[in-house]
């Protein structure tokens, strides 16, 4: 064979098995629940798990093999779905310090090329789209970790730390501000304390933003409710969703909007990190 032609072939070959590389995830929750996602367009069987494809990227990645420290970026693309990563258990933190399992395997082989670790640092989103900071194992172990002293309780709402009883309330807007129709309305159905809602969420039910849902500001008790991000679409007169309760894990929202505060598990008399600036320069 001559030299370029077997260049050629070699080439092709290398591209051809390229093409079947593919990287499949899989995210480990706090909560116990799992989802599997893959960069293909099909879904792909692996070790007998089934891997969805998911829209979004994996970039910036520092390190992504062996024991060296690093992190890498995530993006996607909220779902609704039971297999996709939702907005509502974002805002509820079962995501937060959850494993991710990146596979890099050769599809028609079926054979695992590498495999790595991160552990997530943070994730939010904007109700469209979710963004997740990753750490690898390496970085992760180096941190220090123990016991933590302060004023906020560290249980996802509703878990089984937490224990509250976490209830949606339907809502039917009947009136959209003039002035931002996007963050500003007025609804039936909420006949709540004035900012009970605070921090909490509304999912989108009907209308121009149906399957979407974006994080409360405040809200009265006359239903007027505004929003902490605004949906891609104006709110208009009609639209449906369900309010959710949050919470910032201080001990006065854990009583006085969930009614938990025997397993409040922040210490109520640490001092905030606000308070300690404040308090600077003084003695007590």
């Amino acid at each position: 064979m001559h030299p370029s032609a077997k260049s050629s072939y070699i080439l092709s070959t290398l591209h051809m098995r390229q093409h079947w590389h593919t990287l499949c995830y899989k995210v480990m929750r706090r909560d116990g629940g799992i989802r599997r996602f893959t960069s293909a367009d099909t879904i792909t069987d692996f070790r007998g798990e089934l891997f969805y494809p998911e829209p979004g990227d994996h970039r910036d990645a520092e390190a992504s093999a062996g024991m060296s420290a690093g992190d890498t970026e995530f993006r996607g693309v909220c779902g609704s779905g039971p297999r996709q990563i939702t907005a509502a258990d974002i805002d509820s933190g079962k995501y937060a310090d959850a494993l991710v399992i990146e596979y890099r395997i050769d599809r028609r082989r079926a054979k695992l090329l590498t495999e790595t670790h991160f552990y997530v640092e943070d994730i939010d989103h904007n109700g469209v789209l979710w963004t997740a900071a990753l750490l690898t194992l390496a970085r992760q172990l180096r941190q220090n970790f123990g016991p933590s002293h302060h004023n906020l309780c560290d249980a996802v709402l509703g878990d089984a730390r937490c224990g509250a009883l976490v209830t949606e309330q339907t809502i039917t807007v009947t009136a959209v501000s003039s002035t931002d129709p996007q963050l500003e309305f007025t609804c039936t159905g909420l006949t709540a304390t004035a900012n009970i809602y605070a921090l909490g969420r509304v999912l989108w039910l009907t209308g121009n933003n149906a399957g979407t849902q974006q994080r409360v500001y405040s809200n009265t008790a006359a239903g007027v409710v505004q929003l902490g991000v605004a949906p891609r679409r104006n709110v208009v007169v009609g639209d449906t969703g369900k309010l959710r309760k949050g919470c910032d894990g201080t001990a006065v929202v854990c009583k006085n909007v969930h009614s938990n505060l025997p397993n409040h598990r922040g210490n109520q008399f640490s001092r905030s990190s606000k308070d300690l600036i404040l308090a600077r320069g003084t003695v007590n």
